[in-house]
């Protein structure tokens, strides 16, 4: 074997085990963030649209009233963040402050939601939660907070980041049974209104999709699998020319 063959496999398994350490290094790296507050953000939101018509028909004969930072532009009530932060991990708890109070039936139907807190993970999921509180239609008193109100699934093409503002669009998330229980109007199940939120505050932004450490070693595991594939076909490669050499000779 002549001194530039001799050195060939070592040579090149040197650099790719440097390259596997340098995989092994750099992926849990990539999925930490510092955590930060936000500093504002607003959430619009409809609430129920059939709930809004029926409160405002000649039924129920009803109306809505905003309170506590809470307004109505229709067709969609508008909360102003209170607090909400963004963790290490890139998931983001943002509460809201105001309340919107439905009544009807002449006084028979009366609830309040008020104070959503909107909990962003970085897969993708979505929980609502909100203060409810009144007297149901069969008389049954109410006055829970943080209720686990709603689920859904934020769709990465929904969070959009343009001059410094993010916007997050929350599609038609469902009714918990916790929520039902809260607000018997409706089933589990039932969808709502979409919500958006969104977030004005450049240093402090959600994280959709970012890769959690788990997954970041997990594919660390496949790149050093790949390196091994690479070394293997390599030596058999350089076996090959060795012996077509000799055979030459």
């Amino acid at each position: 074997m002549t001194p530039l063959r001799s050195h060939a496999i070592p040579c090149a398994l040197g650099a790719l085990a440097l390259a596997a350490s340098t995989l092994v290094i750099a992926a849990p790296a990539s999925a930490a963030t510092d955590s930060c507050s936000v500093s504002h953000a607003t959430l619009d939101w409809g609430f129920k649209e059939s709930f809004r018509a029926y409160i405002d028909g000649s039924i129920a004969n009803g109306e809505w009233t905003t309170a506590d930072g809470a307004s109505y532009v229709t067709p969609e009530f508008g909360w102003t963040e209170e607090f909400g932060d963004v963790d290490a991990a890139g998931d983001a708890r943002l509460r809201f402050r105001g309340s919107v109070e439905f009544t009807g039936h002449d006084g028979l139907l009366d609830t309040t939601i008020a104070n959503p807190i909107v909990s962003l993970d970085r897969d993708g999921s979505v929980r609502v939660a909100l203060d409810v509180s009144g007297v149901t239609m069969e008389g049954e008193q109410i006055h829970d907070s943080e209720v686990p109100f709603l689920v859904g699934t934020v769709a990465a093409d929904a969070v959009k980041t343009a001059g410094g503002t993010q916007t997050i669009l929350i599609t038609a998330p469902e009714l918990t049974e916790q929520g039902s229980t809260a607000f018997p109007n409706y089933e589990a199940g039932t969808p709502f209104d979409d919500l958006t939120v969104t977030v004005s505050d450049p240093e402090c932004t959600f994280a959709l999709g970012q890769t959690p450490a788990t997954t970041a070693w997990l594919l660390t595991g496949v790149g050093s699998a790949v390196v091994v594939a690479l070394v293997a076909a390599l030596i058999v490669a350089l076996r090959r020319r060795k012996e077509k050499a000799a055979t030459d000779a």
